[in-house]
């Protein structure tokens, strides 16, 4: 598991590729471009102002939890085999209810296009 959606909230792992140049380059878009400014929202939606998890615990939850997977698994609901599974340290969070969705929960009811932005970011997507 690298990202989880549930339409609320969002989890994925900041790979080398997960930017803004990385998405363009990976749609074939190119940045000033309509396709582009798209992809940009679509980006800035899932993973603009994303909170790193273990800096989060580092910060606040560090003398709450016995541990950072103590902090996954009773904090985040995380199973213990995704804990394990995992980059960890490298795992994201964004609240994405509290996100301005700009137009892209609309461009993302088309299930080709959100598998495919899911694929990029890693990972799949739970429905609630």
């Amino acid at each position: 598991m690298s990202m989880v959606i549930d339409g609320k909230s969002g989890f994925f792992i900041k790979n080398y590729y997960v930017n803004r140049h990385g998405i363009m380059h990976y749609f074939g878009v190119k940045k000033n471009s309509y396709a582009g400014s798209i992809i940009e929202r679509v980006y800035d939606y899932f993973c603009m102002g994303a909170k790193s998890v273990f800096v989060e615990y580092i910060r606040y939850y560090r003398r709450e939890f016995d541990s950072y997977n103590d902090f996954l698994l009773r904090k985040h609901n995380f199973f213990v085999k995704e804990i394990s599974d995992i980059n960890k340290y490298l795992l994201f969070y964004k609240n994405l209810s509290l996100t301005e969705e700009c137009g892209i929960t609309n461009l993302l009811d088309d299930e080709e296009f959100n598998n495919i932005i899911i694929k990029f970011l890693g990972g799949k997507y739970i429905e609630n």
